[in-house]
């Protein structure tokens, strides 16, 4: 059976998103998660994007942001299991970022970033940039590792937007990041 169409999933995520929304996930988490976790195939942009939403609730800094970090997780990982691929391994970013800026008392590890770093890179043949810009931020800073950071902004400044025309626009904006974050080296990197 095939899963929603994006256009309809996109509509849903957008009504998610608004106060009544988060309510009625909050309230149905567990239906929210039964018909994406246990199906054994589903559309891999929808979970993607079930994800996304929830990861920007998440973000939000005005209330408790514990069990949605958690869902964000939980539906990334479903995707990955269901499709590695999706989005020339954009999902491995997400799990990179998570890996790498957790503490390891929370479950953090930079050795499971680096995987996932590597696989990012292998599934995209290096033809994204967001993959260096994320693992630079999340674990190169945290760790005070300077010259991983600027090898790795420089890859990602190495990238040929053209050459990958659906990725273009986030390597534009991944590269945009990685000359910003460049600019800041005495801010990050206490020497």
């Amino acid at each position: 059976m095939p899963g929603p169409s994006r256009s309809a999933f996109w509509a849903a995520a957008a009504e998610l998103a608004t106060p009544a929304g988060h309510h009625a996930l909050e309230t149905t988490m567990l239906e929210v998660r039964q018909p994406v976790f246990y199906r054994e195939t589903t559309d891999s942009p929808s979970v993607v994007g079930a994800a996304v939403v929830t990861s920007l609730r998440a973000g939000r800094k005005d209330e408790p942001t514990i069990p949605f970090v958690g869902l964000a997780e939980a539906m990334v990982r479903r995707a990955l299991a269901l499709d590695e691929t999706f989005g020339f391994g954009s999902l491995h970013d997400f799990l990179m970022a998570l890996e790498g800026g957790r503490p390891p008392s929370a479950g953090g590890s930079v050795a499971r970033a680096r995987v996932h770093l590597a696989r990012a890179i292998e599934l995209s043949n290096g033809l994204r940039a967001a993959p260096y810009v994320s693992f630079a931020e999340s674990v190169c800073v945290k760790a005070q590792d300077k010259k991983e950071f600027e090898e790795l902004l420089g890859k990602a400044l190495a990238v040929d937007v053209e050459k990958a025309p659906t990725q273009r626009l986030a390597n534009v904006l991944a590269q945009k990041r990685a000359r910003w974050l460049l600019t800041r080296l005495d801010d990050l990197f206490i020497e």
